[in-house]
């Protein structure tokens, strides 16, 4: 989720105590500390009637926060497959507005991806065009993530029968409701870009303010050991959903695609999720080329930088080189290495072949948990080869089959106890997380906005938003 804001992380072979994930619950952390739990509640020990007013009125306030829905959220008719596949003629205008479904016939998607990699982009496009809101697994309680449902993401915390795709970062981290998905869209973003700005995130505590460049020339220090760890965080991320064999059928989507040339990356995604190889005269056809053509109706926030590779220079040598050690062949099967290999031509080639990757060897990521057992992945192929390989499988009239009748459906689930990436123990007390970072950058670092405004100072010198 787009919040991290939780910081307690379970291991799963050495766990810590209730006190312990209750005390390192933070403002903006890793991870869950209840993961088994379905929902994440707090209830405050009363004693006076006093306080008993004071918890009442803080309910009250919580409440306001969240969202309220009402008949007119809720789709009075529910899309289908086939409505999406008929030859257009008009938009139907209970598609005009995103809503919930009432009925839903869909196979569940989990919209997946590191943090900061364009999922909030991605998901008003999936609203837009098919008029279906979508939801997430995050805790609406938490505030960024109350931030995001008052900004339009109305969606925030659901992952009910009532929306067909649901955001996760699982399993970076763990969200605070499990469910069961049938589909995963894997969204990539170039890590130069996804990591600084989860640095930034950290540091300033909002969705799109930076530090200053003073300030983070200050702090370079932490953000040299913030990029050791995020990188082996990003590849393992990735290495989670690309293996060979995936549990449920995989896509990957590219965020600099979804900026740089939306209709067809879109296109492209719909057949995955439709099933179907030619979406040509289709109505999903024109509502993606009416979409794309004039953009997402409204940003749910102004992205601190939204553009492509735009942060390589804030990076040191040695940094990209740390990043050449840890990551980089992952960083080549997502096309983000420049070269001549013509399997290997991208248009986002933001690391040169010789000077910052070293893609002469085939990368094998440490040891990753899925169930109780241990693997070690290889990735073979490149997101493209893979994205055509699901195509293939989602298309067959096997699988078709398998929707039709809704029999043998793969599924996961998502939010598993023993999955996560962010896992503390003896080895790594801090679980890959973010409090060191927090802690010493919250509050001592100049908040800057998009437009270049100072919004929050350091304390002792601090001016009014």
């Amino acid at each position: 989720m787009e919040s991290y804001e939780e910081e307690g992380n379970e291991g799963a072979t050495q766990c810590l105590s209730d006190e312990d994930c209750r005390l390192e619950i933070d403002s903006v952390g890793f991870g869950s500390a209840h993961p088994e739990s379905e929902e994440i509640k707090s209830v405050p020990e009363v004693h006076t009637a006093e306080e008993v007013k004071v918890v009442a009125r803080s309910s009250e306030e919580e409440a306001k926060k969240k969202p309220k829905f009402n008949k007119k959220h809720r789709s009075s008719q529910n899309p289908t497959y086939s409505l999406y596949l008929q030859e257009f003629t008009s938009i139907p205008k209970y598609l005009e507005e995103p809503k919930y479904l009432s009925k839903n016939d869909f196979e569940k998607v989990v919209l997946t991806s590191y943090p900061r990699s364009g999922n909030t982009l991605l998901r008003k496009y999936l609203e837009d065009i098919t008029g279906i809101i979508t939801g997430s697994d995050c805790d609406v309680k938490r505030r960024l993530n109350s931030d995001l449902v008052e900004m339009g993401m109305s969606g925030e915390g659901r992952t009910n029968h009532s929306i067909w795709v649901a955001k996760s970062h699982y399993p970076e981290r763990y969200g605070a409701s499990k469910f069961m998905a049938n589909k995963c869209i894997l969204l990539v973003r170039n890590p130069l870009d996804a990591i600084i700005s989860l640095f930034n995130m950290i540091a300033t505590g909002t969705h799109n303010c930076s530090m200053s460049e003073e300030d983070f020339t200050s702090f370079n220090d932490y953000f040299d050991m913030f990029v050791s760890q995020e990188i082996a965080v990003w590849r393992d991320f990735h290495s989670y959903w690309i293996d060979p064999e995936p549990d449920i059928p995989t896509y990957v989507v590219r965020y600099e695609d979804l900026l740089q040339k939306p209709e067809e990356t879109l296109t492209e995604l719909f057949s995955f999720l439709l099933n179907q190889n030619d979406l040509s005269g289709t109505l999903i056809e024109h509502l993606i080329k009416k979409h794309t053509s004039r953009g997402v109706k409204k940003q749910v926030y102004k992205p601190r930088v939204g553009k492509v590779n735009a942060n390589k220079s804030k990076y040191t040598k040695d940094q990209l080189s740390q990043i050449k050690k840890l990551a980089g062949q992952m960083i080549r099967r997502m096309g983000y290495l420049e070269t001549e290999n013509e399997l290997d031509k991208t248009d986002t080639g933001f690391f040169s072949d010789d000077e910052e990757v070293d893609a002469s060897k085939d990368y094998e990521c440490d040891s990753l948990f899925r169930g109780n057992s241990l693997r070690d992945v290889t990735m073979r192929y490149r997101y493209h080869e893979f994205n055509r390989n699901t195509l293939g499988e989602v298309c067959s009239s096997e699988h078709k089959y398998k929707v039709e009748t809704k029999t043998d459906i793969p599924e996961v689930q998502i939010n598993y106890s023993n999955d996560l990436i962010r896992q503390k123990s003896a080895r790594d007390p801090s679980g890959r997380g973010s409090k060191l970072f927090r802690e010493v950058l919250r509050g001592n670092v100049t908040a800057v906005d998009p437009d270049g405004n100072i919004v929050r100072r350091p304390r002792g010198f601090r001016k009014p938003i």
